[in-house]
């Protein structure tokens, strides 16, 4: 199991780092470069009814998902290699100590996940 955690938190940090990457194309050129992160294979930045209103809406969101991402990635590598939640949890029940471990883990970034993606979904559906 350690060696999942691990990989999910490998695979987390990289996202991180690559929507990160996005994010400073964005601020350094003004302009939303063609990516499948925010952009879907079917939809260019031509189509927007409103690129600049769809720039400013995903951009703060963009960086506060990339800055998570990347802060969870390094959380789970450095959990896999302290135990950290594990002794955090150790005093509790097994059922307990386990709800606490999946919750930190991979709930919370999950759930950062469908924040972005709801986000995502709305501006698309009102721009496009």
């Amino acid at each position: 199991m350690d060696n999942m955690n691990t990989i999910f938190s490998l695979i987390m940090l990289g996202c991180g780092i690559y929507c990160l990457y996005v994010w400073l194309q964005i601020h350094r050129t003004g302009s939303i470069p063609a990516n499948s992160i925010i952009l879907p294979k079917d939809r260019t930045m031509d189509s927007c009814l409103d690129p600049e209103e769809f720039q400013s809406y995903i951009k703060p969101r963009l960086l506060v998902f990339s800055i998570l991402i990347i802060l969870f990635g390094v959380f789970g590598l450095v959990d896999a290699q302290l135990d950290l939640v594990s002794s955090m949890a150790a005093g509790l029940s097994s059922l307990l100590r386990l709800a606490v471990i999946e919750l930190v883990n991979f709930l919370l970034p999950f759930a950062v996940v469908v924040w972005f993606g709801v986000c995502l979904y709305r501006i698309q559906k009102q721009l496009w």
